[in-house]
């Protein structure tokens, strides 16, 4: 099915680094957020990132993993992801909530290798601000099942990922009227039942991440301001594909 109007649409959006927590994987390049149930993946490539930076880290350690699997602390990884870099000042606004708690969390989000100190935007010694660790990170469900305690923090992240994602998605639906219909019109809702086998699952996971990072590293002006062009807006792409039994 492919009925318009179900949509996926707006954006309202990760220790220690040690190779013993992260183990690297082959980077896709500069982009948004884009998830697969079972091997989740935040993207954060800024365009223009030094190649050695966007290296993608894959979350083996549930500790490392036990920190985002917090909404708070997605939320504001996200936001670091997607707006560039912020003090907690800044991001307690934009999210209602304590400056001291959103501080907090950002603590956290920088000892567990998600967000890392920018001290060259700080204007004086008291002040301090907060980005993405370049590079995104991913975890995969497979890495966690072999401990009750562990697959318990994987389940854990992954309820979070799928509380965002429906809560993005609402709230476009919600609002539909303050998009217009060109993007309600725009919007994509798909699912369609296959029969493959794991390898086939791969392959077409692997044929979708090409799909997503060509229109990633498409060359756009920074802002739409074509003579007669549409705005362009941030996108939440998100793909699932699991076995299922009827």
């Amino acid at each position: 099915m492919n009925p318009r109007g179900r949509s996926i649409g707006s954006s309202s959006p990760p220790s220690d680094t040690s190779p013993a927590l992260i183990r690297s994987l082959p980077s896709p390049q500069p982009g948004c957020l884009a998830t697969i149930v079972a091997q989740l993946i935040l993207h954060n490539y800024p365009r223009g990132m030094p190649e050695q930076r966007r290296t993608q880290r894959r979350v083996t350690d549930p500790a490392v993993l036990k920190a985002l699997a917090h909404p708070m602390r997605m939320r504001l990884y996200e936001l670091l992801v997607i707006d560039g870099p912020a003090n907690a000042s800044a991001l307690a606004e934009h999210v209602d909530e304590p400056v001291a708690l959103v501080s907090y969390h950002l603590h956290q989000l920088g000892r567990y290798g998600y967000a890392e100190h920018a001290p060259e935007l700080a204007r004086d010694n008291r002040e301090r601000w907060w980005r993405a660790v370049p590079g995104g990170v991913s975890w995969s469900a497979a890495d966690f099942l072999d401990d009750p305690g562990a697959r318990a923090t994987a389940l854990a992240a992954w309820r979070v990922n799928l509380g965002r994602r429906v809560e993005r998605i609402q709230s476009f639906q919600e609002a539909l009227d303050s998009w217009g219909k060109d993007w309600a019109d725009a919007a994509i809702s798909s699912d369609s039942p296959l029969r493959l086998t794991p390898d086939e699952l791969r392959e077409l996971g692997a044929e979708v991440h090409a799909l997503l990072r060509r229109w990633r590293e498409r060359e756009t002006p920074d802002e739409s301001n074509e003579a007669g062009g549409a705005a362009r807006e941030h996108v939440f792409a998100v793909f699932d594909a699991v076995p299922f039994r009827p």
